[in-house]
Protein backbone atom coordinates (compact mmCIF):
# COMPACT_ATOMS: atom_id res chain seq x y z
CA UNK A 1 0.00 0.00 0.00
CA UNK A 2 1.56 3.51 -1.22
CA UNK A 3 0.39 5.15 2.18
CA UNK A 4 2.27 5.39 5.79
CA UNK A 5 2.22 6.90 8.91
CA UNK A 6 4.49 7.81 11.82
CA UNK A 7 4.23 9.80 15.15
CA UNK A 8 6.75 12.26 16.43
CA UNK A 9 7.12 12.07 19.68
CA UNK A 10 9.06 15.67 20.34
CA UNK A 11 6.36 17.56 18.27
CA UNK A 12 3.21 15.57 18.98
CA UNK A 13 2.35 15.21 15.40
CA UNK A 14 1.36 12.41 13.19
CA UNK A 15 2.66 12.59 9.90
CA UNK A 16 1.18 10.73 7.03
CA UNK A 17 2.78 10.15 3.77
CA UNK A 18 1.18 9.25 0.34
CA UNK A 19 3.56 8.23 -2.60
CA UNK A 20 3.29 6.75 -5.93
CA UNK A 21 -0.38 5.79 -7.74
CA UNK A 22 -3.31 6.06 -4.70
CA UNK A 23 -6.44 6.00 -4.83
CA UNK A 24 -9.42 6.50 -2.65
CA UNK A 25 -9.13 2.81 -0.88
CA UNK A 26 -5.47 3.35 -0.46
CA UNK A 27 -6.29 6.15 1.62
CA UNK A 28 -9.24 4.41 3.24
CA UNK A 29 -7.30 1.82 4.11
CA UNK A 30 -4.29 4.12 5.84
CA UNK A 31 -6.79 6.36 7.54
CA UNK A 32 -8.57 2.93 8.99
CA UNK A 33 -5.01 2.00 10.39
CA UNK A 34 -3.82 5.40 11.68
CA UNK A 35 -7.46 6.08 13.54
CA UNK A 36 -6.52 3.15 15.47
CA UNK A 37 -3.53 3.70 16.55
CA UNK A 38 -3.98 7.82 17.10
CA UNK A 39 -5.36 7.60 20.68
CA UNK A 40 -2.33 5.69 21.98
CA UNK A 41 -0.14 8.40 20.91
CA UNK A 42 -2.32 11.42 22.24
CA UNK A 43 -1.53 13.77 19.02
CA UNK A 44 -1.55 16.99 18.70
CA UNK A 45 -1.95 17.59 15.12
CA UNK A 46 -2.08 15.35 11.67
CA UNK A 47 0.03 16.60 8.63
CA UNK A 48 -1.03 14.64 5.77
CA UNK A 49 1.65 14.45 2.57
CA UNK A 50 0.49 13.86 -0.72
CA UNK A 51 2.68 15.75 -2.77
CA UNK A 52 4.65 12.50 -3.76
CA UNK A 53 1.17 11.24 -4.75
CA UNK A 54 -0.75 10.35 -8.21
CA UNK A 55 -4.60 9.67 -8.39
CA UNK A 56 -5.96 6.53 -9.83
CA UNK A 57 -9.41 5.90 -10.33
CA UNK A 58 -10.70 2.78 -8.28
CA UNK A 59 -13.23 0.76 -10.48
CA UNK A 60 -16.91 1.77 -9.21
CA UNK A 61 -17.77 -1.86 -8.31
CA UNK A 62 -14.56 -2.44 -6.39
CA UNK A 63 -15.08 0.88 -4.03
CA UNK A 64 -18.57 0.00 -3.60
CA UNK A 65 -17.24 -3.22 -2.22
CA UNK A 66 -15.04 -2.11 -0.16
CA UNK A 67 -15.77 1.03 1.13
CA UNK A 68 -18.57 -0.40 3.40
CA UNK A 69 -15.97 -1.99 5.42
CA UNK A 70 -13.80 1.55 5.64
CA UNK A 71 -16.45 3.81 6.52
CA UNK A 72 -15.29 4.52 9.72
CA UNK A 73 -11.95 6.06 8.02
CA UNK A 74 -14.79 9.21 6.92
CA UNK A 75 -15.26 10.13 10.25
CA UNK A 76 -13.85 13.78 11.20
CA UNK A 77 -10.40 13.87 12.37
CA UNK A 78 -10.25 13.97 16.40
CA UNK A 79 -7.15 16.60 15.97
CA UNK A 80 -6.41 19.45 13.57
CA UNK A 81 -5.76 17.95 10.13
CA UNK A 82 -3.22 19.93 7.55
CA UNK A 83 -3.29 18.24 3.66
CA UNK A 84 -0.27 19.15 1.88
CA UNK A 85 -1.24 19.47 -1.63
CA UNK A 86 0.94 21.37 -4.29
CA UNK A 87 -1.24 19.60 -7.09
CA UNK A 88 -4.38 21.06 -8.39
CA UNK A 89 -6.22 17.43 -8.08
CA UNK A 90 -5.22 16.88 -4.64
CA UNK A 91 -5.36 20.60 -3.52
CA UNK A 92 -9.21 20.31 -4.90
CA UNK A 93 -9.72 16.78 -3.32
CA UNK A 94 -8.42 18.26 -0.32
CA UNK A 95 -10.92 21.11 -0.25
CA UNK A 96 -13.44 18.95 -0.78
CA UNK A 97 -12.65 16.43 2.37
CA UNK A 98 -11.94 19.73 4.71
CA UNK A 99 -15.55 21.69 3.96
CA UNK A 100 -17.10 18.23 4.01
CA UNK A 101 -15.89 17.62 7.86
CA UNK A 102 -16.41 21.51 8.29
CA UNK A 103 -19.93 21.25 7.31
CA UNK A 104 -20.89 17.74 8.56
CA UNK A 105 -18.81 17.78 11.74
CA UNK A 106 -16.88 20.89 12.58
CA UNK A 107 -13.40 19.41 12.46
CA UNK A 108 -10.45 21.52 11.80
CA UNK A 109 -8.64 20.25 8.70
CA UNK A 110 -7.22 23.11 6.11
CA UNK A 111 -5.10 22.34 2.92
CA UNK A 112 -1.44 23.95 2.41
CA UNK A 113 0.54 23.89 -0.78
CA UNK A 114 3.58 23.48 0.77
CA UNK A 115 5.04 22.11 4.17
CA UNK A 116 6.02 25.94 4.88
CA UNK A 117 2.06 27.14 4.37
CA UNK A 118 1.43 23.91 6.82
CA UNK A 119 4.09 25.27 9.17
CA UNK A 120 2.49 28.86 9.24
CA UNK A 121 -0.93 27.44 9.91
CA UNK A 122 -0.34 25.50 12.95
CA UNK A 123 1.95 27.81 13.78
CA UNK A 124 5.35 25.28 14.26
CA UNK A 125 8.49 24.32 12.80
CA UNK A 126 7.68 20.90 10.53
CA UNK A 127 10.96 20.60 9.41
CA UNK A 128 11.60 17.15 10.90
CA UNK A 129 7.65 16.05 9.58
CA UNK A 130 8.64 16.87 5.73
CA UNK A 131 12.14 15.38 6.04
CA UNK A 132 10.44 12.40 7.47
CA UNK A 133 7.30 12.28 4.98
CA UNK A 134 10.33 12.81 1.91
CA UNK A 135 12.94 9.98 3.34
CA UNK A 136 9.83 7.33 3.86
CA UNK A 137 8.01 8.06 -0.11
CA UNK A 138 11.75 7.62 -1.28
CA UNK A 139 12.49 4.80 0.42
CA UNK A 140 9.68 2.92 -1.12
CA UNK A 141 10.66 4.47 -4.10
CA UNK A 142 14.06 3.17 -3.90
CA UNK A 143 12.81 -0.25 -2.62
CA UNK A 144 10.34 -0.69 -5.58
CA UNK A 145 13.46 0.26 -8.17
CA UNK A 146 15.68 -2.53 -6.78
CA UNK A 147 12.89 -4.74 -7.08
CA UNK A 148 12.43 -4.00 -10.73
CA UNK A 149 16.03 -4.51 -11.31
CA UNK A 150 16.23 -7.76 -9.33
CA UNK A 151 13.36 -8.79 -11.99
CA UNK A 152 15.37 -8.15 -15.17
Amino acid sequence: MPGDFQYLDDSGIVVTTYWGTISLIDILETISQRVGEMPVHRAKASIIDVSQAKWTDAPPNFVHKNVAQLRPALAPPRVRTIIVAPSEFFYGFGRMYALMHVIFGAANVDVARSWSEASRMLGMNLAPAERLSRERAKRDESEIATMKIGRA
